[in-house]
């Protein structure tokens, strides 16, 4: 390698672990979810095992995910703080992923400039560090993600044996499946797109295809029998889709087989020659559209949804948005390559999953999770887009890569969006001492109702059973109008269904989240202010609902 490619990645390295930092520091917890993780720790630093047994949290499949459990708990075995464990250990690993992402550049591109672009891009990438920087299962998901796809590009080389790499990507893709679902269906979703895309645009038939499909038809069989062995995945997760659970369980396995169809067409497949050729006129106008969707799609996150300036909002994500701008010129030479062309039929098979998740409408998946897992593969057309772009340069081909320079540092200053774009993320250290006084007062059988972040503090900290949000964002109506009547038809987690506490802090004024699907906005804290208050430290109150 040459010289300046180690400071360069270096460089990604710090800047991403800087980018994930920062909002660590802005609060006890990152992240809705972060205390009830918290809680499902504590269990296991209890018992010894994960609390799967009776679990009455918000996420009913979060204990089945051990990998991710069991790697952040490992600082905590060897003498650290549990709190401290669950907030570093999985944001730092994640920020790694930029080392991940650069041997995959380069796996595919053999381009150094690209490798370590995409890295830098990847550090500051808004979508990516916005949920890389949570202690979530999806974090760590990722990463075993960005390593399995590494292995099938590696071992899908035609040039050399690769035996090893198989194996190694056989070892990662299983252990993504006992870490996080979502991690593991974009796996097979990008690489059965990947596969299709490279068997129906190479010029010659690979002899590495069978093998390929057979390799992850394997990891998406055992994704289907561990998640039928689960009854919370069968209940909470396949019993919202329409069709049999044993027969949704099982459908991924449909990708790897239909990636196989484009061999039966023998020397009429297409040839990836015409394609560039079409590409390259076709590059500004689609790089405009790219933009422009892509610019709306990342309005669809729920927490970016209620930013109260549509203008600020757009004009802070424009770097990003810049980024997208780049896909169009990095497509065209990137179907020469086997790697390449499994990258962009990844990139449009995610683009479809992600229409078919909004048309149906689950509140357990959210479309907006697709962003975490589109970054890489953005970032790393967008990088093989500026490389590509220097041939437009003659005499001048250091302009891009200034300019692009110039886009990481615009990218790391609007990573992570102000308070005002994106509230209610940070749990801050005032709300402990509620959290402490609710363990204490509330007794067993009661049942406290909050939003989703202090639901999650109420049960992960305090040990109490929460409401969270109901099905839909059903107690919006009690929170914004003091509705009671919402409690006729509510059923908390935990089986429980008539609140005696409401819980609320001052952010809650700021931003509110109760359901996935909908906006963060604030309440009017006022609204409980006729009730018996029974705590008020300032900051926080808990008020006794009225039988």
């Amino acid at each position: 390698m040459k010289r300046w490619v180690w400071p360069g990645l270096l460089c990604a390295v710090f800047l991403s672990m800087a980018m994930r930092i920062w909002p660590l520091t802005q609060g006890v917890f990152w992240g809705v979810d972060s205390a009830e993780y918290y809680g499902i720790l504590q269990g296991l630093q209890d018992t010894g095992a994960l609390p799967t047994a009776g679990y009455a949290g918000f996420g009913v499949t979060y204990p089945y995910f051990p990998g991710f459990f069991h790697v952040t708990f490992l600082p905590a075995v060897a003498g650290m703080d549990l709190l401290t464990s669950l907030r570093w250990t999985i944001p730092l690993l994640g920020s790694l992923s930029v080392l991940l992402a650069f041997l995959l550049a380069l796996e595919i591109t053999g381009d150094e400039r690209v490798a370590v672009l995409a890295s830098l891009f990847l550090a500051a990438f808004s979508p990516h560090v916005l949920q890389g920087a949570r202690p979530m299962p999806g974090t760590l998901g990722e990463i075993l993600m960005l390593a399995s796809i590494f292995f099938f590009v590696r071992a899908s080389k035609e040039d050399r044996d690769r035996g090893e790499c198989w194996a190694l990507f056989l070892i990662s893709g299983f252990a993504l499946v006992v870490t996080h679902h979502l991690s593991a269906l974009f796996l097979v979703v990008i690489l059965s797109g990947g596969m299709l895309m490279d068997n129906l645009f190479r010029e010659t038939e690979s002899p590495r295809a069978a093998i390929r499909a057979g390799m992850l038809l394997a990891i998406t069989a055992f994704m289907g029998m561990f998640w039928l062995s689960i009854s919370s995945f069968r209940s909470a997760i396949l019993g919202n889709l329409p069709g049999p659970p044993m027969l949704l369980a099982f459908l991924p396995c449909a990708g790897p087989i239909i990636a196989m169809a484009p061999l039966a067409l023998g020397e009429h497949r297409l040839g990836p020659g015409k394609m560039r050729r079409g590409w390259m006129r076709l590059s500004l106008p689609v790089g405009v559209v790219t933009a422009v969707v892509g610019g709306l799609g990342l309005d669809t996150l729920g927490y970016f949804a209620g930013a109260p300036d549509f203008l600020a909002l757009f004009l802070f994500m424009l770097p990003t948005v810049l980024v997208i701008c780049l896909l169009s010129p990095g497509i065209s030479p990137l179907l020469k390559d086997n790697g390449g062309r499994l990258l962009l039929g990844g990139l449009a098979a995610m683009c479809l999953s992600y229409i078919a998740i909004t048309y149906l409408d689950m509140e357990s998946f959210p479309p907006y999770r697709h962003f975490q897992y589109l970054s890489f593969i953005l970032v790393i057309v967008a990088a093989t887009g500026v490389i590509w772009a220097s041939l437009f340069f003659p005499g001048r081909r250091s302009v891009p890569g200034a300019l692009a320079v110039i886009l990481v540092i615009a990218l790391a200053f609007t990573a992570i969006p102000p308070q005002d774009i994106l509230p209610g993320q940070d749990t801050p250290s005032y709300d402990m001492a509620a959290a402490a006084w609710i363990g204490e007062n509330v007794p067993e059988e009661g049942l406290v109702a909050s939003d989703h972040r202090l639901s999650s503090l109420a049960y992960g900290v305090a040990g109490k059973d929460a409401t969270w949000g109901g099905a839909g964002g059903m107690l919006e109506p009690f929170f914004f109008e003091g509705d009671t009547s919402v409690f006729k038809d509510f059923v908390a987690p935990s089986g429980k269904t008539h609140p005696q506490y409401v819980y609320v802090d001052q952010k809650m004024g700021e931003a509110s989240l109760f359901s996935a699907q909908h906006t963060m906005i604030g309440i009017d804290l006022d609204i409980f202010s006729s009730y018996p208050r029974l705590y008020d430290d300032g900051a926080n109150s808990v008020y006794l609902i009225p039988a």
